[in-house]
């Protein structure tokens, strides 16, 4: 029995009804389950989505080591997630998905959005469009400016050269040995190829844009995606390379990893100003671990700062109104909240389109809007995807703004732990996002008329083709933008009154607690933020076993 030892249960006295979990060899094990106290470990990652699958396997490296991991949502053993055919079968799944939803958006007419986050193993690069994208050199020098050292573009490329794993570009920014699995689009539509030459025509460079180069605006391409393509019973077979097939698969057989499936964590237990374990349920049964070194939350934007929240680590006012006994004052936990929001601006397909793999997402470019300034990033990303929901003959730009200056927030609707997060991502709260997302819907305009899509384009969906005036299209992005599902910022790191974790990704007022995830981003970084999100586990990996290493 390698996920509870049965002599630890017999010395604590452990009584109850039996239950189940996945061992560190991936097989089901009965064992004792507790009333009160579980086990002890020397950390606990919680949440096993792209950064924590990450920061599992590199501290359980270490055969000195004992690791808890806990994951809300089942294992990722199945066709529905490791088929990427399968996208829209896992996203928006009541199994894999947790189905989140916006409050009602006030500056986009007050609708609600769906806010997809994975609750598997794997998180969200489970349920992912699996694009590849590591960000801009100007997002991660400004974390590093607004002083969060070690965070800079030279920080971390090397971190990123190490996880990937190419298969179709090879050069010095490019990683080729990684378990992170990196490949070209398996086929290529008309639309898509229409749009990179569209685009080339316009005067963007292209059409091989290597998006992850030197160089990430002004050129059209295709997409890379975290897939593999496997040989099965003779066949080759396209599989998803989420976090988890990279990073926790391999761990599994590791002793000293516990990881334990369909275990929500409710709350951590904070002893004289520092984490010492968490509460959470598994099997009907409410469980307790203990952490001797530290705690590692990655549980996303979304639940991070709801669990910090729930466990009396956050704006104080807030958590008496719920009830809540404050633990740690930390105003700055929730607040921050970015999100990628995106625009149809989509059109018929002349032709009869054959259906595509996975999201239908194919080709993008980035671009520069508000700033020529060569240390600006693009504030704009296009993602052109064949399909649309009212027309599957079709195709759709859609614009996406990267660098939102609206900010929302995450608030607990009540103490239980049940009840779904308040999520406020207040899109569109500026002008600069609308006249971003503008700039999109000319530019799409212009691509289309390109000679490339002479015999592919046919007329406009919805009202778009009839927003004309700045004021038009400034309705058109209010009662149609939806978002790219990027949800990032709600734990921010730095080091102002603001910051919820330091540079070492510690959350202030408690020791031997950290936050690893998309949440601690200052800014979203300028792309799809999965890749970022492994980073951050290595990164944070790497801080802990360093510290680890000197104690």
């Amino acid at each position: 029995m390698t996920d509870l030892k049965m002599g630890a249960l017999n010395r604590r006295g452990f009584l109850g009804a039996l239950g189940s979990t996945i061992t560190a060899a991936g097989t089901t094990s009965v064992y004792a389950a507790v009333g009160a106290q579980d086990d002890d470990f020397d950390y606990i990652v919680i949440g096993l989505g792209s950064a924590g699958c990450v920061v599992a396997n590199q501290l359980s490296a270490r055969s000195d080591l004992r690791i808890l991991a806990l994951e809300a949502g089942p294992t990722d053993y199945t066709p529905i997630i490791q088929n990427p055919d399968n996208y829209y079968k896992a996203k928006g799944s009541p199994i894999y998905d947790w189905n989140y939803q916006t409050t009602p958006q006030p500056n986009i007419d007050d609708r609600i959005i769906p806010a997809p986050r994975g609750r598997v193993y794997g998180g969200c690069s489970s349920i992912n469009a699996m694009i590849y994208i590591r960000g801009n050199r100007a997002d991660y020098d400004n974390w590093a400016y607004q002083g969060n050292r070690g965070w800079a573009y030279d920080d971390v490329l090397p971190l990123f050269i190490a996880a990937e794993g190419n298969r179709d570009i090879r050069g010095p920014l490019t990683g080729n040995s990684g378990p992170l699995t990196v490949q070209n689009y398996p086929t290529k539509s008309l639309p898509g190829e229409a749009f990179v030459q569209a685009a080339v025509q316009y005067g963007f460079k292209g059409p091989d844009w290597n998006f992850n180069g030197p160089v990430q605006e002004d050129g059209a391409g295709f997409y890379q995606f975290t897939v593999r393509t496997e040989q099965r019973g003779g066949e080759p077979r396209l599989e998803r390379c989420s976090l988890s097939k990279a990073y926790l698969h391999p761990a599994m057989g590791r002793p000293n990893l516990s990881v334990r499936h369909n275990a929500q964590v409710q709350r951590l237990i904070v002893e004289n100003g520092r984490a010492t374990g968490v509460t959470y349920l598994l099997n009907d049964r409410t469980l307790q671990a203990r952490a001797t070194r530290e705690i590692i939350l990655c549980t996303g934007a979304v639940t991070s700062p709801a669990i910090l929240m729930r466990s009396g680590i956050g704006p104080a006012d807030a958590l008496r109104a719920l009830g809540i006994p404050v633990v740690v004052d930390l105003p700055g936990v929730g607040d921050n909240l970015q999100d990628h929001p995106v625009l149809p601006v989509a059109y018929r397909a002349i032709p009869t389109l054959p259906p595509l793999w996975a999201s239908g997402v194919q080709a993008g470019l980035f671009v520069k809007t508000q700033s020529r300034a060569p240390s600006a990033a693009p504030d704009l990303q296009f993602h052109f995807w064949q399909g649309d929901d009212d027309d599957p003959n079709s195709f759709s730009f859609s614009p996406t703004v990267v660098r939102p200056s609206s900010r929302g927030r995450i608030r607990l609707k009540s103490a239980d732990y049940t009840a779904m997060p308040l999520i406020d991502p207040n899109y569109m709260q500026t002008q600069a996002d609308i006249d971003v997302m503008i700039k999109g819907m000319e530019l799409s305009r212009e691509l289309v008329r390109q000679r490339a899509f002479s015999k592919v384009a046919g007329a406009p969906l919805h009202d778009f083709g009839s927003a004309r005036t700045p004021r038009e299209m400034a309705d058109y992005v209010r009662k149609n933008v939806r978002t790219i599902y990027h949800l990032a910022g709600s734990c921010k790191m730095g080091l102002g009154a603001d910051a919820v974790v330091d540079p070492e990704l510690k959350v202030y007022g408690v020791e031997g607690l950290r936050v690893a995830d998309a949440s601690i981003m200052p800014d979203v970084i300028s792309g799809n933020t999965n890749a970022a999100c492994a980073m951050i586990g290595q990164r944070a990996a790497d801080m802990i076993l360093s510290k680890d290493n000197r104690s």
